[in-house]
């Protein structure tokens, strides 16, 4: 069914404790509100250009099968936009963690104009499913879970449509880890060209080296909240006053781009049980851990060698200011993706479809032109091999 996106205003937007300890952090957290008041993307230019744009796109929703054969049912959301072009690769965006496809609504209506663009919700995130992680066993959720699912939803949607497309993938923090995984691991290789699913290059947005990244006391404190400090949390406005407190601090100039409703998106997630906890699993599980949290590095490192087997063409794209994963990781990453490109957009940190939007869809958009310059390109086992190296403009 085609219908014009609703106005979604009001759908909001990014061991056990003990009760004293829940108060005591309440009161602490009270003194450090942010200062700098949230901004109304609807009236803040030029975000309320750019959302009143995505709020007017023609869409098509999906509700596509991700399931393992013989295992639980997973299905991922997908919102379908640029329904009128019919040529050249679609655009598939995907998105970070404590998140959801919304995030991209900066970006929509511009790679739009230009060619098809598929929105996915992860797994355990937006209107996907969102399994217990500890039902599924310990695998749920890691990069290759995820990527697993990713494959699994694209197959879904080409077996959908008039004829098969080719992919771009553009994951943006955890989800470019997800992507590289999807591009450089033999299985998923393999699962690739068995579904048929034609992903043929990818760009990376800040995705997290799991050799380097750290992460930041904010996302290490959201993965370990229970159920009691969410409810203490909510009840006494704590964790909207922290949630705020993280938007302020994680944007350059928070006067122009510090949004309310990446505030409200990211409580949405946390004060929802079930994608709360698929979260955390990804935050957890993104690289294999021992009982005290320490990584275990001969399978960290048996990981890693998925990037150096990525032959997709593959551009990453970096904030300069970037203080959750640096613009170091993105040179590292250069270094051990075969002919990777990078980007630095200056002037923003992490998110750079939100603080550079204008910026972000000029570069998805001239990767994607790029890829279609190339051609026809041949079909089955290797296809992700046998475009080679990111190519030089026409």
């Amino acid at each position: 069914m085609i219908r014009r996106s609703p106005n979604s205003a009001a759908r909001p937007s990014g061991g056990r404790a003990e009760h004293a300890l829940v108060l005591a952090v309440a009161l602490a957290a009270v003194e450090c509100a942010p200062a700098t008041q949230l901004l109304d993307e609807r009236t803040t230019s030029p975000y309320m250009a750019l959302r009143a744009a995505d709020d007017g796109l023609l869409e098509r929703s999906h509700r596509l099968d991700a399931s393992e054969p013989g295992g639980p049912k997973l299905h991922v959301h997908a919102r379908e936009i640029g329904l009128e072009h019919e040529e050249g690769p679609v655009i598939v965006l995907l998105n970070g963690i404590f998140s959801d496809g919304r995030t991209w609504r900066f970006v929509t209506a511009q790679l739009a104009a230009k060619r098809r663009v598929l929105v996915l919700d992860l797994p355990g995130t937006g209107q996907s499913s969102a399994p217990d992680p500890e039902s599924l066993g310990a695998e749920a959720y890691t990069p290759r879970w995820i990527a697993r699912a990713t494959l699994r939803a694209l197959a879904s949607w080409q077996a959908e449509a008039p004829e098969r497309r080719e992919l771009v993938l553009v994951g943006h923090s955890i989800a470019g880890t997800v992507t590289m995984h999807l591009l450089g691991s033999p299985e998923l290789g393999a699962l690739h060209d068995e579904l048929d699913a034609r992903v043929v290059g990818a760009v990376l947005i800040a995705p997290a080296d799991i050799l380097t990244a750290s992460w930041s006391p904010t996302l290490v404190e959201l993965a370990k909240l229970s159920e009691l400090e969410v409810g203490f949390g909510s009840a006494f406005g704590v964790l909207e006053s922290r949630v705020e407190q993280a938007i302020v601090g994680s944007v350059e100039e928070p006067e122009r781009r510090a949004l309310g409703g990446e505030a409200t998106r990211i409580l949405e997630s946390l004060q929802d049980r079930n994608r709360r906890r698929a979260s955390q699993a990804m935050l957890r599980r993104i690289r294999p851990v021992r009982d005290d949290d320490t990584p275990i590095w001969p399978e960290v490192r048996a990981l890693a060698e998925d990037y150096e087997r990525i032959r997709a063409p593959t551009l990453l794209l970096w904030g300069r200011r970037d203080d959750a994963l640096p613009v170091s990781m993105g040179e590292e990453l250069r270094g051990r993706i075969p002919g990777a490109e990078l980007e630095v957009v200056e002037g923003v940190r992490h998110s750079v479809h939100q603080e550079a939007p204008y910026a972000a869809a000029d570069a998805i958009e001239r990767f994607a032109s790029r890829l279609q310059w190339l051609g026809p390109r041949p079909l089955g086992t290797g296809r992700m091999s046998s475009v080679g190296s990111s190519p030089a403009s026409p």
